[in-house]
């Protein structure tokens, strides 16, 4: 940036930037705001746009949200302009280093699937909590609302398996 305004435990006001690759200018910004903070702080974060994909044109606004030190969510909403609006949510908890999860669950009105405007969902769940005396509990939840939701959307893991596979123990 031609002029930076930094403040620690702030944010920093940048004019005229330039981000690079390789030393070479990509993109330009006559103005950034970015936080210089330690401590995590609920806001918008960049917005995620694919100009070109199976699904159309992509725009998702995510959502960060600090609940407490030991857990925050993200929260997500958009469209494909293939397909219809999106709804994503992606929740972690860490309660100790051998007791915590994740949870992700996903929303698309398809307007494409079969019927027009089928709701179709996809769940990523996994959970670890210590019991003591050395055992632990384990969950792991893959779910979807049809099998072609791996392969056309792409939003969980396991879309080059032939099965989703859910584990307990």
């Amino acid at each position: 940036g031609r002029t930076i305004d930094l403040k620690v435990n702030g944010y920093a006001h940048l004019s005229n930037v330039f981000i690079k690759i390789n030393e070479a200018p990509a993109l330009y910004l006559p103005y950034a705001v970015i936080p210089v903070k330690t401590k995590r702080q609920s806001g918008l974060l960049f917005p995620r746009v694919q100009p070109v994909s199976q699904n159309g044109f992509t725009l998702l606004q995510p959502f960060y949200w600090a609940i407490s030190r030991s857990m925050d969510a993200t929260i997500g909403g958009g469209f494909y302009s293939l397909k219809g609006p999106k709804a994503e949510l992606e929740y972690r908890y860490m309660l100790s280093n051998r007791s915590y999860g994740n949870l992700s669950a996903f929303y698309l009105r398809d307007k494409q699937f079969i019927d027009p405007y089928v709701n179709r969902w996809a769940v990523n769940y996994r959970h670890n909590i210590e019991l003591g005396g050395g055992f632990e509990q384990k969950l792991n939840w893959l779910d979807a609302s049809d099998r072609d939701y791996l392969r056309k959307i792409g939003d969980i893991t396991g879309y080059e398996e032939s099965a989703l596979v859910s584990e307990a123990g």
